[in-house]
């Protein structure tokens, strides 16, 4: 999914070709390793962000799994290669089905604890081996250590945020994506830590302060050792919950969860340029900046040279930063009364070239008519296809410092 990222963020198709050959090897690295029944989710054993292997298929890893298996096949297709994406597809195809059925209890997706019947059953690794006898009898009774089982993971959906944030095919169901994100908002923000227990690094958030927990179990059944940082509370996948939140409309919920984060980092209790987790300055909080994008629904592709807009504030005019690899400056989103939607660039530095804009359609009854470029001697033609409507250049449109490039729907 980084590589769909870096290659619309730099629209550099040599670069993709010399990176296909690798993406393949890491995807095919997945499937035989962690997925050898091509079902399309990770079974086996598998690492993760907790520092820990998950057994059984879960939520967090295997909307990572369909994510990157769909931005491939995306990639493929683009390059020409049509069979191997129709491969991937398949597959990813039959990864969120499983998901959907086996994962999905109707308000979050979970995890299935598979200890046998692997390829490395647990029982036969050298780490059981050490197991004291007290121990041993739990892993009978809940599965290996460290697992999360029917808990709501903050992390759950995050392979549908990334596919979110860059642009690509969906790695999940959109309507159960958002009854996971309002169940997590739901089940894992507690407005005071007060009566919560956490027995692990309780400086990130204690007391009366608020804060989204990694993992809880609102239906029960939580483990006797579930992993370790369960019980913790990150800014990064704050921020992570919050923007996706955002993205699919939950905008309150995702801001509530915003002011939680910098209410604690105020600047008296803790260095606010300085969220840190496992050491200062932690890149984990660099999520941050997804909140910004989720609010102002603002993409550019390199590749197609198009801007896409789909904010989720109602401000009129709306103005926000924004940086693409080219260039960097704002942008204005102003409706008139009339009806007439008008977007436009002001660059502080370098350049952006457009050919194409891509914004909400109107509700039916408003629909946009036509599309006009103010550039002088550029042509637009508007293009509706669903709820999407899209201003085309005849040909490129290229903002440059001191220059106000603007495109308006009429």
């Amino acid at each position: 999914m980084k590589v769909y990222r870096e290659w619309q963020i730099s629209g550099d198709d040599d670069w993709l070709r010399r990176m296909m050959p690798l993406a393949r090897r890491s995807l095919e690295f997945c499937q035989k390793t962690w997925d050898p029944g091509k079902r399309g989710a990770l079974f086996e054993s598998h690492h993760n962000t907790y520092d820990i292997e998950f057994f059984g298929p879960d939520g967090m890893c295997t909307s990572i799994y369909i994510g990157a298996m769909r931005a491939y096949a995306e990639m493929a297709e683009y390059l020409g290669e049509a069979a191997e994406a129709k491969t991937w597809r398949d597959l990813a195809k039959r990864g969120q089905a499983f998901a959907d059925r086996e994962l999905f209890n109707g308000e979050y997706y979970y995890q299935k604890i598979i200890a046998r019947g692997l390829n490395k059953d647990f029982d036969k690794l050298d780490s059981y081996a050490g197991y004291m006898p007290e121990a041993r009898a739990l892993a009978r009774q809940e599965g290996p250590k460290y697992q999360y089982g029917t808990g709501c993971l903050a992390d759950g959906v995050i392979g549908q945020w990334f596919a979110e944030a860059y642009g690509s095919p969906d790695a999940l169901d959109r309507g159960k994506t958002r009854a996971s994100l309002a169940s997590i908002f739901r089940y894992n923000f507690r407005p005071s830590l007060r009566e919560h227990a956490n027995p692990q690094r309780a400086t990130y958030a204690l007391n009366d302060e608020p804060g989204v927990l990694i993992c809880t179990w609102p239906k029960g059944k939580k483990l006797s050792l579930p992993f370790i940082y369960s019980d913790e509370v990150w800014t990064g996948i704050e921020y992570q919950v919050a923007s996706h939140c955002i993205y699919e409309g939950l905008v309150d919920e995702g801001l509530t969860i915003v002011k939680a984060a910098r209410d604690r980092y105020e600047g008296f209790k803790r260095n606010p340029w300085n969220e840190y987790e496992c050491g200062s300055y932690y890149a984990r909080a660099m999520s941050s900046y997804a909140v910004l994008t989720a609010l102002t629904g603002f993409r550019y592709s390199a590749v197609a040279k198009e801007a896409v807009f789909d904010p989720r504030l109602d401000a009129n005019p709306l103005t926000s930063f924004f940086s693409t690899a080219s260039g960097w400056g704002r942008f204005s989103i102003k409706r008139s009364k009339s009806g007439v939607l008008e977007i436009a660039f002001e660059l502080e530095e370098g350049a952006l070239e457009l050919r194409s804009i891509r914004v909400p359609a109107p509700a039916t009854g408003n629909a946009f008519r036509s599309a006009k470029c103010a550039a002088r001697g550029i042509v637009a033609r508007l293009e509706t296809i669903g709820g999407t409507a899209r201003a085309i250049l005849e040909r490129a449109a290229i903002a440059k410092p001191g220059e106000r490039l603007a495109i308006a729907f009429r």
